[in-house]
């Protein structure tokens, strides 16, 4: 029988990376736009919110993934 470690270690690496791609644009874009005052607060907000909604989102995709071979 082979263990589904290996399984769920490729399917949280990717969802890592997702989630660092995703951070990397949002740091490197929203923040200074934000700061210079290009961006309304309610803006920044929602970008915010939905930051934390594609970790929600993520963390559901990992709690479903499958497992086995």
């Amino acid at each position: 029988m082979v263990s589904p470690t290996p399984f769920a270690a490729r399917t949280v690496i990717f969802l890592l990376i997702v989630l660092m791609v995703w951070a990397f644009i949002y740091n490197s874009v929203g923040i200074p736009v934000a700061a210079l005052g290009f961006m309304l607060p309610i803006l920044a907000a929602a970008a915010m919110a939905l930051s934390s909604l594609s970790v929600i989102g993520n963390s559901a995709l990992l709690k479903r993934a499958r497992v086995g071979p």
